[in-house]
């Protein structure tokens, strides 16, 4: 196929038959021959892209393929009025994030926890703050699929409890400062694909762990500092 549109006109081969393509076309089509030829791939299956076929994208086609953050893919149905009202009688304090998703930053007020009223509201869970609250063994994290941050901080979360976040495809910053887990808690945090920041102070994850795990792991970055977050 490349080889047929680089043919010289008139050669009866050439292709297409209704004229030769524009060079930068033939630079895409080069490219995307090289990645695989697949017909079904899109363009978010290749980022990272080539810059200079990235550049052609943007410039010739008008397609921008940086890749957007993370909080600019997810987002939810819009909460209703009785749901927000819910939460509020049920201790939880819910604001909406920027930018008109439906995502939600909701806060516990009180240090027994009514789950329940988060049920409604689980996929808009974007951002979760539990901070010096009793947190149940019961509680499954799963049920908020766009949950990205989630501050455990001065809780009495384990390395079981943390065990249950193990995989789950968004969380981006966890705050573990002042939790009893332990080294063992590590690998469960390797597990976790969009996870950027941990802080771990005052915890029972040691330094030498910290180091062993930064040597086979280019993320998430382990804090051991005040959280500033």
């Amino acid at each position: 196929l490349l080889r047929r549109v680089q043919l010289e006109r008139p050669h009866q081969k050439a292709m297409p038959p209704g004229g030769p393509l524009p060079y930068h076309d033939v630079q895409l089509l080069e490219w995307w021959i090289a990645m695989g030829a697949d017909t079904a791939a899109t363009l978010a299956d290749q980022i990272p892209i080539d810059p200079a076929v990235e550049h052609l994208l943007r410039v010739r086609y008008g397609v921008d393929v940086t890749p957007r953050p993370l909080a600019e893919k997810l987002s939810a149905p819009v909460p209703s009025e009785a749901a927000m009202a819910s939460l509020k009688t049920a201790g939880w304090r819910a604001r909406p994030l920027a930018g008109g998703r439906g995502l939600l930053d909701v806060t516990a007020n009180s240090s027994e926890l009514d789950w329940t009223a988060l049920t409604p509201v689980a996929a808009n869970v974007a951002w979760l703050d539990l901070s010096n609250t009793t947190v149940s063994m019961d509680v499954n994290f799963a049920q908020f699929p766009n949950l990205m941050h989630l501050k455990l901080n001065r809780t009495d979360a384990s390395d079981a409890l943390v065990a249950r976040l193990a995989q789950h495809p968004n969380l981006q910053v966890l705050n573990l400062y002042g939790t009893p887990v332990s080294d063992a808690v590590l690998a469960d945090l390797a597990t976790l694909p969009q996870l950027e920041r941990v802080y771990l102070s005052e915890t029972g994850v040691t330094e030498a762990a910290v180091l062993a795990f930064a040597e086979q792991h280019q993320r998430p970055e382990l804090i051991r500092g005040i959280p500033k977050w």
